[in-house]
């Protein structure tokens, strides 16, 4: 049971991190088509609350995760 927990945990932690990985694209490709009608700070706050989500999920499954491993260290 508690195997399962992790490896949904895991799955969690993947996830945020591919999300983040993917909200980093596009901010860089928003910037490249925008220039300087983009508003930085908004982009930069959006930006740490992501990465916050994915610190937090690390967290949750036990600290030093590491992608595949499928459980914290």
């Amino acid at each position: 049971m508690r195997s399962n927990r992790l490896e949904k945990r895991a799955f969690l932690v993947e996830a945020f991190e591919e999300s983040l990985r993917l909200f980093q694209k596009s901010v860089e490709l928003a910037g490249e088509e925008f220039g300087e009608d983009l508003d930085h700070r908004l982009m930069a706050r959006a930006e740490s609350e992501a990465e916050s989500a994915v610190y937090l999920a690390r967290e949750a499954i036990g600290g030093n995760y590491s992608p595949g491993s499928g459980e914290g260290q």
